[in-house]
């Protein structure tokens, strides 16, 4: 069995420098994972800051060594899937091979609602994995983009990401 670490990106810890240090400090106490979450707004206070998650695997993948890291867990109805490819491949890369990649719906509607797009799970679960893609491009098959970006010479109908 393995043990980690799931650590909020708001208030207190919305520093991208605090989740490094704490990373560290729980990779020398023997912790086999450090995971952060991945939200837009502190449900409690929206003007709460909040840092993004990405940026923040970034600094602790440089920060660490052996401790697994990842977002917990990525909603990628609501993100560009060829960004969060991008910036997954590169934080895999700076790690050495250590990010834990989650993806799924979110959890908090406000991540959706406040910005305008439908909060309904069954309507990020539809532009999470839907099967042909429909314009506009984002919303729909979310985790395929994902693959095929990351895979860019397996057969896939997002040929025009080969080299991505």
């Amino acid at each position: 069995m393995r043990f980690g670490l799931d650590v909020a990106t708001n208030g207190a810890w919305s520093d991208v420098g605090t989740l490094a240090d704490m990373a560290a400090d729980a990779e020398v106490a023997g912790w086999d994972g450090f995971f952060v979450w991945d939200l837009l707004l502190a449900k409690a206070n929206a003007a709460e800051a909040v840092a993004d998650p990405w940026i923040a695997l970034a600094a602790i993948a440089q920060r660490t060594e052996r401790i697994r890291i990842g977002a917990m867990v990525t909603p990628l109805p609501r993100r560009r899937p060829w960004d969060v490819a991008r910036q997954a491949a590169t934080v895999d890369r700076l790690s050495r091979g250590r990010l834990v990649f989650g993806a799924g719906l979110g959890w908090q509607d406000d991540d959706y609602a406040r910005f305008g797009e439908d909060a309904d799970p069954r309507a990020r679960a539809a532009r999470l994995g839907r099967r042909r893609p429909r314009p506009p491009v984002r919303p729909a098959c979310s985790a395929r983009c994902c693959w095929a970006c990351w895979a860019p010479r397996r057969p896939s109908p997002w040929r025009r990401l080969r080299g991505a």
